[in-house]
């Protein structure tokens, strides 16, 4: 059998397993790690098809992946577990509205600060800048960076999987 063969018939078993799944008419479908081994074209087929069968029936997908940018592409709700237990958990709009990134800049180093602002998953210093991670939105962060002198600041959002490492992350 030639590999060529194989990887065709790989991709026909997932869309065919697949399609047999959404016939059935069930409420709840788990997919763990459903584009697993498929070429992006095909992986992406096959999260399409799963979009447009949620959006046409009552269906709720248990999606497990460690695809981080396909997450983002179909799912409403998010939960990040790390070590058997969550970490992070909620709609992906919100989660996308809670975390920020923001970078302050001093006119002199960047001051050696244990931030008491809630939400603060991470605190990064390079020179004149602090780079500080924050799941509870900016504004806490960036009230403590007034008091400590700042000359400027930046916030931004943070991509899922950004979010992903900053929660999961441990310190060696």
């Amino acid at each position: 059998m030639s590999s060529s063969f194989v990887a065709v018939f790989g991709k026909v078993r997932t869309k065919l397993a697949l399609l047999l799944a959404l016939a059935r008419g069930v409420e709840l479908l788990i997919l763990d790690e459903p584009t697993s081994g498929l070429d992006p074209a095909v992986a992406d087929e096959v999260l399409q098809a799963i979009v447009r069968h949620v959006a046409d029936a009552e269906t709720s997908v248990f999606f497990s992946s460690h695809q981080l940018a396909e997450v983002e592409q179909v799912a409403d709700r998010v939960a990040i577990v790390d070590a058997g237990r969550t970490v992070v958990a909620g709609t992906l709009d919100d989660l996308r509205e809670r975390f920020r990134r923001i970078q302050i800049v001093f006119d002199d180093g960047a001051p050696d600060h244990t931030f008491r602002a809630a939400g603060v998953e991470r605190v990064h210093r390079s020179g004149r800048v602090l780079t500080v991670i924050s799941s509870a939105g900016a504004e806490g962060v960036l009230d403590e960076a007034r008091s400590l002198g700042a000359s400027s600041t930046d916030v931004s959002g943070v991509t899922l999987k950004d979010i992903f490492l900053e929660t999961v992350r441990t310190e060696h």
